[in-house]
């Protein structure tokens, strides 16, 4: 007989103890098992481990090669990897070069891959890691990160005259750090001299920045050039307005090229971010341009680049009617997502302004809607403290609002952010994917209902650019299939008013009763929502923003194919279709029972975690089919037209509660 110590593989019935004992779930990242798990050694085989219960545990392949011989067990207070974290970690250690680029949705969890990432380098490849960020407040989340998920130390507060302790293997800096100069010399040619004489690992966050900025890029530049490893990480679409970005890889079109993408979509779809929809509503706006009178709706193809920035700004003049009726509108979907049919009784909203006059002018129009103060976050001063301490309070509190100018952008996450409005005129692919990136992060919330039901909602106004932006976030969550992030588009430039010699007098602006909710790759009007809602309530589904895209779609797909509230006899010799024929009708009936069939089978094996592979489609088929036939009461080849009919509501239903709900 085999000993314990001699013998590599856990037999079958050590096998299933092992995954009784997991519940089905892998050890390392908790995601559901599939058929392909794998039985592990906590103390690999080749340390001397012992193929014995005791040092079993149940791993998926991806966890199982990421942990190879390490030692490597869940404790409560450890950071976990995700799934998307585990493929770019294999990425990333099998580079063969010292660039790597990393791009990933805003709060799916960069900075924790980051140094992971680094951590089971160090020592090795590197001795030393610089991590350098835009703002201090990324500094503080690098050093929390570090510290409690990590047990790394880091020195967050170096200073050139310090110098660089073996105590501390992760130095943090800002760019306008390295920028800078030191007493007798430049922090550059410091870090440069480092870089020359140790082993350094050099992380820029956000590198976009350095575009904005020729200082900072070249400070960069000039002091890690020489260092043994480039992570580049970026939660927004990096620059393409020809500023080049040092160490990033550019091909031919001028856009960089990244070494592993993480979309909004993918999160999304992974239920690593929150999801997002656009509420929209056109804007009319009147003025005299030299005498003239123009009146014009924002969304107008008419209006040139310098008579659109025009109208926008008086748009947002909260001293108009169109401003404040978007704000009430914004604060009734918080008051909503605050009550009983809501997730969260804290919920927030902010509004994102143009200067610190307009903000302050919001502030007076939203204390007049809710009879609260909002709270107001500005300052000129990066080294102000007092922003800071408001937006933690606020993070921590109950208000409704939050007011600011570019001071709630990166680094800064308040998970009960769930209503926005964009109130700039500062209109970039840049700066409006950063805003929307403040509504994804996730709220824990007690109950699986609450935080299914989280849904941010952002309110902008139908200005062409914006619209097509909207379009754009939208179009992503719902093609999240690609294994790489889709290739972004060059960004809008801001479109700066040309000087004419023109004369123009503002009168006024009022905000239209047509809007739309762009949610999926659905646009939906505000006749169509009112419908939508209706179906909802007639089927006793609670009103958010997925199931008012899926009730559209029902409603749109089988109107004058099928009725959502019953069918009428129907004669097999009396043609009832405008001049149809019945058995194409009863064909198309049938196509589309097999589509629905489809979606609400691979929304349940995504749901289980499994790999749909024939045999997992066949039972969650049949669990289906024979639920429907035992509903229904005869199957689709007995079925008549009527039947089917009533098939295909019985599964579109299925399909709200699936997509709704989560499951069966």
């Amino acid at each position: 007989m085999v000993s314990n110590r001699n013998r590599r593989i856990f037999n079958l019935s050590e096998r299933r103890a092992i995954w009784l004992a997991s519940s089905g779930k892998c050890a390392m990242c908790g995601r559901l098992l599939s058929a392909t798990w794998e039985a592990d050694h906590i103390i690999a085989f080749s340390l001397g481990g012992e193929t014995i219960l005791s040092n079993g545990q149940a791993l998926c392949q991806q966890c199982n090669r990421r942990k190879g011989g390490r030692y490597m067990v869940r404790t409560v207070n450890q950071w976990m990897p995700r799934a998307w974290q585990i493929a770019a970690l294999q990425r990333f250690e099998g580079r063969n070069k010292l660039d790597f680029f990393l791009y990933a949705a805003p709060s799916t969890g960069k900075t924790s891959w980051a140094l992971d990432a680094v951590r089971s380098e160090l020592g090795r490849v590197y001795n030393k890691v610089i991590v350098v960020a835009p703002i201090n407040n990324l500094k503080e989340q690098w050093a929390t990160s570090a510290f409690y998920d990590m047990g790394l130390n880091v020195q967050p507060e170096w200073e050139p005259s310090n110098g660089f302790s073996e105590d501390f293997p992760i130095y943090l800096l800002t760019y306008q750090k390295v920028a800078s100069r030191g007493k007798h010399v430049s922090v550059s040619a410091l870090l440069r001299n480092l870089c020359q004489t140790e082993k350094v690992g050099v992380i820029l966050d956000e590198p976009h920045h350095l575009g904005e900025n020729l200082a900072w890029c070249n400070g960069v530049r000039d002091a890690f050039t020489d260092a043994k490893l480039h992570l580049l990480l970026s939660g927004t679409p990096v620059r393409t307005d020809k500023k080049v970005i040092p160490f990033a890889v550019y091909d031919d079109d001028g856009f960089i090229v990244p070494d592993y993408s993480y979309n909004l979509g993918r999160a999304i779809t992974d239920f690593v971010s929150r999801d997002v929809g656009f509420q929209t509503r056109n804007g009319k706006v009147d003025y005299y341009d030299d005498g003239e009178y123009v009146s014009v709706w924002l969304n107008s193809t008419d209006l040139d680049a310098s008579g659109l920035s025009y109208a926008t700004r008086i748009a947002l003049n909260p001293k108009h009617e169109c401003l404040p009726a978007l704000l009430k509108l914004a604060d009734n979907e918080l008051t909503l997502k605050r009550g009983p049919e809501g997730f969260n009784p804290s919920a927030g909203g902010l509004v994102q302004c143009i200067d610190h006059e307009h903000a302050k002018a919001c502030c007076k129009v939203l204390k007049q809607i809710t009879g609260e103060d909002p709270v107001l976050v500005i300052s000129d001063n990066p080294d102000d403290d007092k922003p800071k301490v408001l937006i933690k309070n606020f993070k921590n509190g109950n208000q409704r609002w939050l007011v600011a100018v570019q001071m709630v952008a990166e680094g800064v996450d308040i998970p009960r952010l769930c209503v926005g409005v964009y109130a700039t005129n500062k209109i970039t692919e840049l700066c409006f994917r950063q805003f929307v990136g403040r509504f994804t992060r996730w709220e824990k919330l007690d109950g699986a209902e609450k935080m299914r039901r989280q849904e941010a909602t952002i309110f902008i106004y139908e200005h062409r650019v914006l619209y097509d932006l909207a379009l754009k976030v939208r179009g992503e969550i719902r093609s999240a299939i690609a294994e790489d992030c889709e290739r972004i588009q060059r960004q809008q430039g801001e479109r700066k008013q040309s000087d004419s010699g023109s004369t123009r007098v503002p009168v006024g602006a009022v905000l239209g009763d047509s809007g739309h909710l762009i949610h999926g790759d659905n646009v939906i009007s505000a006749e169509d929502q009112l419908q939508a809602e209706q179906w909802l309530i007639n089927h006793g589904y609670p009103i958010t923003q997925q199931n008012l895209s899926l009730a559209d779609t029902f409603i749109k797909e089988f109107k004058g194919s099928a009725r959502t509230n019953g069918a009428q006899e129907t004669s097999g010799a009396q043609n009832t279709n405008n001049g149809e024929p019945l058995y194409q009708k009863i064909d198309k009936l049938k196509k589309l029972e097999e589509d629905l069939k489809h979606k609400i089978v691979g929304r349940q094996i995504e749901i289980a975690g499994l790999s749909k592979t024939r045999e997992v489609n066949r039972i969650y088929y049949g669990k289906l089919g024979g639920r429907l036939n035992e509903a229904i009461g005869v199957d689709k080849n007995h079925a008549t037209l009527e039947h089917l009919l009533k098939r295909i509501e019985w599964l579109q239903k299925e399909w709200v509660q699936v997509s709704a709900k989560g499951g069966w």
